[in-house]
């Protein structure tokens, strides 16, 4: 259990980059025992706010190696965190307020979950801003592309 998305994110993050390393090695400990730092029964480590669990499970919080980077970065791993948020949006969407705010939204228009960026930066894969000039989304946006898929499910 979690106190937020934010929270089951990370911890998904964190055991997936352990689970690359051989079983019994220190550093695939260290990582797994940091993961579960975001489950409830953790509350006192991280909070039990989503910008808690966000600044925790980024560059503030244990960080990764360059090569776990990479090895997170891959299309498996990364192709096993879009099903972790997808579960994250389904569970989130069954809140009536939730659902209020995407009936809200036109089918067909799309959901942007906004990250500060740079088009000289790499592009972000989970958010993306509106390239100033063109117009168009810098970044693949794929949290806001599991919005848009749910709000399009739901009307």
């Amino acid at each position: 259990m979690f106190p937020t998305g934010e929270h089951r994110f990370h911890h998904a993050k964190f055991t997936l980059v352990a689970k690359t390393y051989e079983e019994g090695s220190p550093r695939r400990q260290e990582l797994l025992k940091y993961a579960l730092r975001f489950s409830t029964g953790a509350e006192a480590a991280f909070g039990t706010d989503g910008a808690s669990a966000k600044r925790a499970g980024g560059k503030r919080g244990l960080p990764l190696t360059l090569e776990e980077l990479c090895r997170y970065n891959s299309s498996e791993l990364q192709g096993r965190m879009v099903d972790v948020q997808r579960s994250i949006v389904e569970q989130k969407a069954v809140h009536e307020s939730v659902q209020a705010a995407l009936a809200e939204v036109d089918k067909g228009a799309r959901l942007l979950h906004f990250e500060r960026g740079s088009v000289a930066r790499k592009p972000s894969f989970w958010g993306g801003f509106v390239h100033p000039g063109r117009g168009t989304v810098y970044g693949e946006n794929m949290l806001g592309q599991l919005w848009d898929a749910e709000r399009d499910l739901s009307k």
